[in-house]
């Protein structure tokens, strides 16, 4: 029972007023929790971004096959993007469809 109540307590944005209700009476409770995991466990610690890597990432082809200067350019392309972090260079080289 008081699992509901706290249920309909913290949705109640999702419930309409009734028509003669004034609107400041039926504004979502300000600063309640988005979801009842967040209500029991707390909000989740903001992840930290990793590192950039330590060496640039080397291109290496094997004797079988003939290197091809588009492949070359971008994984090359690719490889500074990871150092820099920065995937701007990138953007000429892959389709307008695809988004960086």
């Amino acid at each position: 029972m008081l699992a509901m109540l706290m249920f309909l307590a913290l949705n109640a944005a999702a419930f309409p007023p009734p028509p003669n209700q004034p609107a400041e009476l039926s504004a979502p409770i300000q600063g309640a929790a988005s979801s009842l995991a967040e209500l029991f466990h707390g909000k989740p610690a903001a992840q930290r971004k990793a590192l950039p890597p330590r060496q640039r990432a080397v291109i290496a082809w094997d004797g079988s096959s003939a290197r091809d200067a588009a492949v070359e350019t971008f994984l090359n392309a690719y490889a500074d993007a990871l150092m820099a972090r920065d995937a701007k260079g990138l953007e000429p080289l892959v389709s307008r469809q695809y988004t960086v």
